[in-house]
């Protein structure tokens, strides 16, 4: 399944190697890595600030929701949700 993320200013730039990665940016990627998943760029290669700040991570099925869970308690996550299924209108 995938999580959208919605991190801090802060956090993104660290993740995208733009500044030097504090401790709570590396335990965002601990969090991510102890449920088998790693967090990866919405837009990549996006200028746009705002969209820099989105995030996804894809994890097993069984994992999405503690992951959800411990992202969202996370001081530099701002949302995270499941994705819900592509459907058809």
């Amino acid at each position: 399944m995938r999580i959208s993320i919605k991190l801090n200013a802060q956090a993104a730039s660290e993740l995208k190697g733009h500044s030097e990665t504090a401790e709570s940016t590396q335990s965002l990627i601990e969090t991510a890595r102890q449920h088998g998943a790693a967090i990866q760029p919405m837009h990549a290669g996006s200028t746009d600030p705002e969209l820099g700040t989105y995030f996804y991570a894809d994890v097993d099925d069984e994992k999405a929701g503690s992951l959800t869970e411990a992202l969202r308690a996370h001081e530099a996550v701002e949302g995270a949700y499941v994705k819900p299924p592509d459907a058809l209108p």
